[in-house]
């Protein structure tokens, strides 16, 4: 089930590259997961992308 793919607070990328994000929530209306991340100038920004855009990353904590 889509819904089940990332919970809130998972780190993810698009396949394609790009900033880490953190999924904020599910949207089953649209089927799409809200993201967030800052910039490089430190500005928070937020997108919805399709669970098949998205991939985990696997994030070292020190």
């Amino acid at each position: 089930m889509e819904s089940e793919k990332f919970k809130s607070g998972d780190l993810v990328q698009l396949k394609s590259g790009g900033p880490t994000m953190t999924i904020r929530r599910y949207d089953s209306t649209r089927h799409n997961w809200y993201c967030d991340w800052f910039d490089i100038n430190g500005e928070h920004k937020m997108q919805t992308f399709r669970g098949d855009q998205l991939e985990t990353v696997n994030a070292v904590k020190g």
